[in-house]
């Protein structure tokens, strides 16, 4: 009878344990990604003598896996086909460079520096702007998009005489950054764009813990040098690689980064899992 109440006391006592760490652990990860108000005051002190603005909201670092890319597909028939609807156009292939053309557009399938890169060129707007920027440029994704992708808007600059929009394609609810639409819009409708594809095949098994982003804010104003002041106006999450970093074979591994958007339109990407700075 006393060994059995010593087994049910045990049972509990180990029940209470494992409790207690549970919500230890819970509040402690909850804290490491949440930034507290001194934390975010520590931050803004620094990022003021390095002469960094922070007008963007915080995100708070999550767990992420790695996400598998192959490298892009070679879609030059598809959008000269879409773009160039009445088939009237010419075209110009030197070393590597694949120029289409007719009276008003041209797209550029620059294929010896980054294939699946793709440049576009309107004299006057064949997308053009009616009440708002988000239809036009609705209308436009659905011309460049070759597979049944999906693309969000995430940030827009505004200059005296036209507006850049910075589009990238949602992928089960990720954004990979280096899957872009970037389209220059004046005041009748786009003008420019330039868009490339990385084809996402699969998430990683593993998971990883980002960086808080004062960790990866303190890389970003220790390895720039400011002479004016710059204002950071978005942080997002998400997953970017490029023709440098991109791996051989079918697919490779592409880790989470946190891109920063400053005003004036730059972007700068950090590894959300290493902190390195690209």
């Amino acid at each position: 009878m006393n060994s059995k109440k010593i087994v049910n006391t045990l049972i509990v006592f180990f029940l209470l344990i494992n409790m207690m760490l549970f919500v230890t652990n819970h509040f402690y990860y909850k804290n490491v990604r949440t930034i507290s108000k001194e934390r975010l005051k520590m931050l803004e002190r620094v990022l003021e003598k390095k002469n960094i603005e922070l007008n963007a909201s915080i995100p708070k670092s999550k767990k992420m896996r790695k996400l598998y890319l192959a490298k892009p597909n070679d879609r030059e028939k598809e959008l000269v086909d879409k773009v160039f609807k009445n088939g009237s156009r010419e075209g110009s292939y030197i070393e590597g460079v694949h120029k289409h053309t007719d009276d008003n557009e041209t797209l550029i399938f620059n294929k010896s520096a980054e294939n699946g890169r793709v440049f576009y060129l309107a004299k006057e707007p064949k997308y053009k702007l009616g009440r708002d920027a988000r239809g036009v440029l609705d209308e436009f994704i659905e011309d460049f998009k070759v597979d049944d992708e999906s693309y969000e808007s995430k940030h827009k600059v505004a200059f005296d005489d036209y507006e850049m929009h910075f589009m990238c394609e949602t992928y089960e609810g990720e954004n990979i950054f280096c899957n872009e639409l970037i389209a220059k819009l004046n005041k009748d409708g786009i003008v420019e764009a330039r868009t490339i594809r990385y084809n996402p095949i699969k998430f990683g098994e593993k998971m990883f813990d980002t960086l808080p982003i004062d960790e990866i804010l303190y890389t970003f104003a220790y390895e720039m040098d400011f002479e004016e002041k710059v204002k950071i106006e978005k942080i997002i999450l998400g997953y970017y690689t490029n023709f440098n970093l991109a791996g051989s074979g079918y697919s490779f591994p592409v880790d989470p980064y946190y891109l920063i958007y400053t005003d004036g339109g730059v972007q700068y990407y950090i590894n959300a899992i290493t902190g390195k700075m690209l």
